[in-house]
């Protein structure tokens, strides 16, 4: 099956305990867990730093301005962050990205 979305037109979904962000499902993989989403944050809106036991992630920024660990990274920059790898985002303008999980999703705090 081919799945479409847009930005414009994605059924977006209040992030659990996350301000501010919300989460449009795009795709799930039944057999591993991992998932696809469009994520947009409203402006100020934070994710504290923290590490994913099981799944890889990859970020595509779609619009605006989305911070990781302080480096600012705008429309269509690229980013890969292995399982394991402490990280926390933020957007001072808002924005919206594409992420992809490799596996099912968890968020352990970073100490």
């Amino acid at each position: 099956m081919i799945t479409h979305a847009s930005p414009t037109d994605a059924d977006f979904e209040p992030a659990e305990d996350l301000p501010g962000i919300t989460i449009a499902m795009l795709r799930e993989d039944e057999d591993t867990g991992g998932f696809e989403a469009l994520i947009r944050f409203e402006a100020g809106s934070v994710i504290p730093a923290h590490t994913h036991t099981h799944a890889d992630e990859a970020i595509l920024v779609i619009d605006g301005d989305f911070v990781v660990d302080g480096t600012p990274h705008h429309r269509g920059a690229y980013f890969y962050v292995p399982k394991g790898v402490p990280h926390g985002a933020s957007s001072s303008q808002g924005c919206t990205i594409f992420a992809r999980f490799t596996a099912e999703f968890d968020s352990v705090p970073a100490d």
